[in-house]
């Protein structure tokens, strides 16, 4: 049995991510800039494509996947594309909010596609993924009142 989460490639939407400091999430980045009325900002013009998952959904699938037979590596992720652009529309939505990102040049390199192929699991693992504006709502809830959105 081996399950495996591409977590590097596929951007958590979790509950704690700020201790992680500039290689958080965008998610978290950009939600506890937004909280503060700051402007995320985005390297490139935004339409990179990244694959949201929520923190619940990788925690299920790793606890199906020590329950079921799982005979090949999984992706966990939401396997929607979604922009950085429409990560900062949705925060806006979820805040009642209207804050603009700041846009920089992207390094060189840089990868503007990253989507998981999650097929597998939803057939091994059994495990439906949160969408972007519950996994938000979730997230923005938590961190309400919380000192680490002050620092």
């Amino acid at each position: 049995m081996r399950a495996r989460s591409w977590v590097e490639d596929f951007h958590w939407v979790r509950l704690r991510g700020r201790e992680k400091g500039n290689l958080a999430s965008v998610v978290c980045l950009f939600l506890l800039d937004m909280i503060k009325g700051k402007p995320p900002v985005i390297w490139g013009d935004g339409e990179q494509e990244r694959d949201c998952v929520f923190i619940d959904d990788i925690v299920k699938s790793a606890i199906n996947a020590a329950r079921f037979e799982v005979p090949e590596i999984i992706n966990v992720g939401s396997g929607v594309k979604v922009t950085y652009n429409r990560i900062v529309e949705a925060i806006n939505e979820v805040l009642g909010k209207n804050i603009k990102p700041i846009y920089k040049e992207k390094p060189p390199n840089y990868v503007d596609r990253a989507v998981a192929d999650i097929e597998l699991m939803r057939k091994y693992l059994k495990v439906e993924s949160t969408p972007l504006e519950d996994g938000l709502k979730k997230f923005a809830e938590y961190l309400k009142g919380k000192d680490i959105c002050l620092k």
